[in-house]
């Protein structure tokens, strides 16, 4: 365990200290880290669409899952999201197939006396019906977030509530406190396209991993590229994989 934790945390200073020697402008805004909602938004009018494969290609207990998502930006600060979670295309799934439909909101505090730490508060919920039987919950989240002047890094920390329809668990309260949880990430731009990302859902639940990644964001086209790879908490319910994400803004 220790030299699993000692790994992990390499990796995160290794990524930190990368982007602060080569750190640029930041990054073309999106819509999520990697699972973990960003504190961008998308602008009014438009849509943003995202697929993401999670894949472990060996054994034990390999997988190969498919989570997609659009949102539709209302104004600057509000966007409304629908996103159908977990779909297994090996035949093994876990019973936490879902739909979801919700919001996501974010505001920015202090923008006359601090605007180059651009401080946000973000929050949002997402209404999640079951596909395979457990009925309908909710999970709620909120993160402050800042940028750090020069570095351009993005740090965000917060709390998550989720229930079990894609957390997984026993309860079976619409609102349940079976998994809250701190959420937190690290955003650090490298060039004008490409960046850094960590983020990481704390617990023992499906959403409950460290993942480090490598973004490609090209303003020009508007289309995203993630490669991540995810750790299992330890003693969690999800094992280790190789995540990849392709998004686009219309």
């Amino acid at each position: 365990m220790q030299k699993l934790m000692k790994s992990r945390m390499l990796c995160c200073i290794v990524i930190f200290l990368a982007g602060s020697i080569f750190s640029v402008k930041p990054l073309f805004a999106q819509q999520t880290i990697v699972n973990l909602p960003s504190a961008d938004q998308t602008k009014k009018g438009h849509l943003f669409v995202l697929h993401e494969t999670q894949v472990r290609p060996w054994e034990p207990e390999g997988y190969w899952r498919s989570t997609n998502f659009i949102t539709y930006g209302v104004t600057d600060w509000l966007e409304l999201c629908t996103t159908l979670y977990n779909i297994d295309l090996l035949g093994r799934n876990k019973p936490y197939t879902a739909i979801g439909f919700g919001y996501k909101m974010a505001h920015q505090l202090f923008e006359e006396q601090a605007n180059e730490w651009e401080i946000k508060w973000t929050w949002g919920q997402m209404l999640t019906s079951s596909l395979d039987g457990l009925g309908t919950g909710l999970w709620t989240y909120t993160h402050l977030s800042t940028r750090l002047p020069h570095l351009h890094t993005r740090l965000a920390a917060g709390v998550s509530m989720g229930s079990r329809q894609v957390f997984g668990g026993q309860s079976e309260a619409f609102i349940s406190g079976e998994h809250i949880n701190f959420i937190g990430s690290i955003e650090q731009p490298i060039t004008k396209d490409f960046g850094f990302v960590v983020e990481w859902f704390s617990g023992n639940h499906e959403m409950g991993d460290l993942v480090p990644g490598i973004i490609y964001h090209n303003k020009e086209t508007e289309l995203v590229f993630i490669l991540g790879y995810k750790f299992g908490n330890f003693g969690g319910a999800t094992s280790n994989g190789i995540i990849f994400e392709i998004g686009k803004t219309f």
